[in-house]
């Protein structure tokens, strides 16, 4: 019965795999990984016809974790296809990674989830090294690019005032590569114990705690201290890119909320230190945080943003980009116009009355996607066009 389970497993990937078979991906890394992905199948499907009737348990357990890989492949390569995800959000995803690793070696896929809520990291594939040694060794078959993978609600797949959300993922990933909130975890309570008067302007960012347990840190609360500097670095990553906008949405979505969880710290205290990041104020824990990133990574925490003044939009033209930190300043700029006066929409439409918001909506996706697509199209160019030209 076990092996035929196995069997019904491997058949059911083999039609996953045939589903998946016309997907159109944006870069060639994809389609590389999926045809991988179709050879590793066939070296499982050949393993699998060798066992004897009554195989192991641990050569079912590990067949079945090997095609446990492929579905999870899968469930994001699906979703990362030019009709359901927008290239050009991927791609001022990977210029954000390109500054803290190197994004050759990483496939940036998402994950569509029919929850309005679903934004999330999965940490599942990147990171399990021992697993790809393993297909490699038995298969031979050598993925040499990792899965940052995402997950994203379907409903906003296409929507660049959202996707601001994407940044703080990827400074999850950010995070785990480089151990950043686990060496900041280590070091904090030797840090607040020979400081005690810190303890007061730090305490209130970690509620959980008192000063029995920072004497004395047991495992629970180092890890539930691990994840509120998680959520804290990944706000201050994202902010970086994004402004002021991740707070705002962030702010929204919890409506505001001062609830500190095991997972999460109260919304109040995330848009606190953002705020206090982008003003330049004096705030002992950010200190920490940002001192305790550049020793680890010898990359500072810093505006990487540059805000656009261009009047472009009003005139329902695409923005003339010049750079990357204008490319990320996009969403900060049309989180702004989304926020603000709407007159300037108005007159370039010739209309006297207000712009309905689900027209301003789609201009404002429709302007930002083609500012960042003619950006990618000119770069593209100047890397292949002009140093050809040169050589002549």
């Amino acid at each position: 019965m076990t092996k035929r389970l196995l069997e019904l497993h491997l058949v059911q990937a083999e039609k996953a795999l045939d589903r998946s078979s016309d997907n159109n991906y944006s870069d060639r890394s994809k389609q590389g990984y999926h045809e991988k992905l179709n050879d590793l199948h066939e070296k499982i499907r050949s393993a699998f016809d060798e066992l004897n009737e009554t195989p192991k348990e641990k050569e079912v357990f590990e067949l079945k974790r090997d095609t446990d890989f492929i579905f999870k492949s899968l469930e994001f390569l699906d979703s990362s296809t030019l009709n359901l995800i927008p290239f050009e959000i991927v791609e001022c995803l990977k210029h954000a990674l390109f500054d803290w690793v190197q994004p050759a070696n990483y496939i940036i896929v998402t994950s569509l989830i029919n929850d309005f809520r679903s934004f999330s990291y999965d940490p599942t594939i990147a990171f399990d090294e021992q697993l790809f040694q393993s297909l490699q060794h038995k298969y031979h078959v050598e993925f040499t690019k990792r899965l940052i993978q995402i997950n994203f609600p379907r409903s906003l797949s296409r929507d660049y005032l959202a996707c601001v959300v994407l940044y703080h993922e990827l400074g999850h990933f950010v995070d785990l590569k480089n151990f950043i909130t686990s060496a900041l975890t280590e070091n904090f309570y030797s840090w607040i114990n020979l400081n005690p008067s810190f303890q007061k302007h730090v305490l209130p960012y970690f509620p959980f705690l008192n000063l029995k347990m920072i004497a004395s840190p047991d495992a629970r609360v180092k890890q539930i201290t691990q994840f509120h500097f998680g959520e804290y670095f990944c706000d201050l990553f994202a902010s970086q890119y994004v402004g002021n906008s991740l707070n705002s949405y962030l702010y929204f979505l919890t409506q505001g909320s001062g609830i500190t969880s095991s997972t999460h710290p109260s919304t109040t205290n995330r848009v606190e230190i953002v705020n206090d990041f982008l003003s330049d104020r004096q705030n002992i824990l950010l200190d920490f945080i940002k001192e305790g990133v550049f020793q680890i990574t010898q990359n500072p925490l810093k505006i990487r943003y540059e805000p656009i003044k261009s009047k472009d939009f009003f005139n329902l033209l695409p923005i003339e980009i010049q750079n990357v930190p204008q490319l990320h300043g996009l969403f900060p700029f049309g989180w702004e116009l989304w926020s603000g006066d709407r007159m300037a929409f108005e007159k370039s439409l010739n209309t006297q009355s207000p712009i309905p918001s689900e027209q301003l909506y789609t201009i404002l996706n429709n302007l930002i996607e083609k500012t960042i697509g003619n950006f990618i199209v000119t770069q593209q160019w100047q890397q292949t066009i002009i140093p050809s030209s040169v050589a002549h």
